[in-house]
């Protein structure tokens, strides 16, 4: 299902065949470099069925990030509840595979979300969170 469009992009919902796109992004050591583990194909399958239940359950969650030129997989942006301070905020939040960094598409597809949310949610409040890790 389609959730958003923006000029070079489709946010969708994940479904089950995106596991082999989506393992080898969680799957590479350089592209998670910044994550706390690196994923097994069977972490993949968990996360999409997580994100699946999160659709049925909140009715929004990560969105697969699709090129439209090229129908190209570049990883994931969309809204996510996440607990502030005891306070349950909704976060833009997006990671793109490395071959995809730096060519805006992070910035237009979280400009969709953040629209998406104000203005078709109602939300008055959207977060992102930023994680730093010591230096090394």
């Amino acid at each position: 299902m389609i959730v958003l469009e923006t000029p070079r992009l489709v946010l969708r919902h994940f479904v089950a065949e995106d596991v082999d796109a989506l393992s080898e992004v969680l799957c590479d050591r350089e592209n998670m470099r910044y994550y706390p583990n690196l994923f097994a194909r069977a972490d993949v399958e968990a996360w999409i069925e997580k994100t699946l239940r999160r659709y049925r359950d909140e009715g929004i969650g990560l969105w697969a990030l699709i090129l439209k030129a090229g129908h190209q997989f570049a990883r994931d942006c969309g809204l996510v509840p996440q607990q502030v301070d005891g306070v349950t905020e909704v976060e833009v939040a997006y990671a793109l595979a490395r071959n995809y960094q730096g060519q805006g598409l992070a910035t237009e597809a979280a400009r969709a979300c953040l629209d998406y949310a104000l203005s078709k949610l109602g939300l008055e409040r959207v977060i992102s969170l930023i994680t730093c890790l010591p230096a090394a």
